[in-house]
């Protein structure tokens, strides 16, 4: 009887062994990883700035900046916007899907670049900053509401620009054709 429990604390003795040592394997592995991938990540950051005029801790700011997410939005509508990358601003209309694209997030203001595919649009909507749309290619028609109700339409394509006030109501009705354009926000309006 004595035997029969040796050989089993043996066997699971064994068994710990060699479960703790597979372990100490994928943790060294996982480890050897991160490692490879940190070297990786500082070799290419050195390799930028030999090849720019950044210095490499300018380098390391950028490459932060570029895996942050931020929060657009207007009284009607909000949207994820990853820095530098484009993405889908899905409005649940039906219609083709915009795409921005934003920079400087670290600064109060925002440089946003737009691609409206034909048909798409941005419903009325407002929001408490200055905007102005700068238009890159093809053809939009800017909608903004006066005071008095009226609504002002302004056509943007390339080169034109466009100022809209703090909490002014405004739209960009359909596009005609596939459309770029600049989106330039201000620091939201302290006086309303």
């Amino acid at each position: 009887m004595e035997y029969v429990l040796i050989i089993a604390l043996l066997s699971v003795s064994l068994i710990q062994h060699f479960l703790l040592k597979r372990r100490d394997e994928h943790v060294s592995s996982f480890r050897s990883s991160l490692d490879n991938e940190r070297n990786s990540k500082l070799e290419l950051i050195d390799k930028l700035a030999a090849a720019s005029s950044f210095d490499t801790m300018e380098i390391v700011e950028i490459m932060e900046e570029q895996q942050q997410v931020v929060n657009v939005d207007s009284d009607i509508w909000q949207a994820e916007m990853n820095y530098g990358k484009w993405s889908d601003f899905d409005d649940n209309s039906g219609r083709p899907m915009p795409k921005l694209r934003g920079f400087w997030y670290k600064a109060p203001g925002r440089i946003i670049g737009v691609k409206m595919p034909k048909g798409s649009m941005y419903d009325m909507h407002h929001h408490p900053w200055k905007e102005t749309l700068v238009g890159i290619s093809g053809l939009v028609t800017v909608e903004i509401e006066r005071t008095d109700k009226s609504i002002l339409k302004h056509r943007l394509s390339h080169g034109d620009v466009i100022e809209i006030s703090p909490n002014a109501p405004h739209a960009v009705m359909r596009a005609k054709e596939d459309s770029q354009l600049l989106c330039i926000w201000g620091v939201p309006d302290k006086t309303l």
